[in-house]
């Protein structure tokens, strides 16, 4: 009897994990999205004006990379290939950061053109 309360305690704790996971991975690709609407429509003055700053967002998000990385390790539902689409699409976000800190409108435009490209945001 207690092995099976275990194995139900342990797949509730599995189930859990999944959740937060599928709420971690939406929040990233729902914040980058956010970025991209934002950097289309607002001029790079008020870009940089952000609150928190774009720089600051990419630092975040690459915190929950590495919060989705340990997860990994317990739950096979975190694939490679889920990681390194989180690592793309950081990267894109960390572009059109570094755009719009360095105040360059032809970096800026390949970086919101290159995240357009992409699907999930």
């Amino acid at each position: 009897m207690a092995d099976q309360e275990q194995n139900e305690v342990q797949t509730k704790q599995i189930a859990e994990a999944v959740k937060r996971f599928n709420g971690l991975h939406g929040s990233i690709f729902g914040d980058i999205s956010s970025m991209l609407r934002t950097a289309k429509l607002a001029p790079i003055e008020d870009l940089r004006a952000h609150d928190p700053n774009f720089t600051e967002m990419v630092v975040i998000l690459e915190e929950y990379k590495v919060i989705i990385v340990g997860l990994s390790t317990f739950l096979e539902q975190i694939t490679e290939a889920t990681i390194q689409r989180l690592d793309e699409y950081i990267s894109l976000a960390r572009d059109l950061a570094v755009a719009i800190e360095s105040h360059c409108y032809d970096a800026l435009g390949a970086a919101i053109a290159a995240l357009d490209e992409k699907p999930y945001v």
